[in-house]
């Protein structure tokens, strides 16, 4: 069964929202200090959705998105 998904602008309809956090990393070891900030949590943002790690290694980019169904967002927004 299709459902309509929400819109937040005009063709613009979405059924996942994900938070990003960011940050710079600048050598190896604070690249490694990073992921283990990850590691120490990634259980409880698994709990909520699906987790995801980027690592840029040009711009020293170190992302994590955490992607929750829509009708779940409100929940996971005030953790």
């Amino acid at each position: 069964t299709r459902f309509k998904m929400p819109t937040i602008a005009p063709t613009v309809d979405f059924t996942i929202i994900c938070r990003e956090i960011r940050c710079k990393w600048s050598t190896p070891e604070s690249l490694t200090a990073a992921q283990a900030v990850l590691a120490s949590n990634v259980d409880a943002l698994k709990k909520a959705g699906k987790v995801y790690r980027m690592v840029c290694g040009s711009c020293k980019d170190f992302k994590i998105q955490t992607c929750v169904p829509e009708g779940e967002f409100g929940a996971f927004e005030g953790v």
